[in-house]
């Protein structure tokens, strides 16, 4: 009987480690970066323009920042 669990168990485990997940359909690195081994790309959106206000000074969001920047352009969000 042990045997049998003890077989269970390792198909069990490579079963698990054949079905790992892989990058999202259609994802790919930005040219320039290297991932860290083993890593996977779990979320891709990327957009031909968008703003963002990137904060320079002290503040918070809703209460404004000391200086700040709006940045125009494409975005890749991994």
């Amino acid at each position: 009987m042990r045997q049998y669990l003890l077989a269970a168990v390792f198909a069990c485990a490579a079963i698990t480690l054949s079905v790992r997940a892989a990058d999202v359909p259609g994802s790919k690195d930005p040219p320039g970066f290297k991932r860290f081994q083993g890593s996977e790309i779990v979320s891709y959106d990327t957009r031909s323009y968008d703003e963002y206000i990137l904060a320079r000074g002290p503040g918070a969001p809703g209460d404004g920042f000391a200086k700040a920047e709006k940045i125009e352009g494409a975005v890749t969000r991994l």
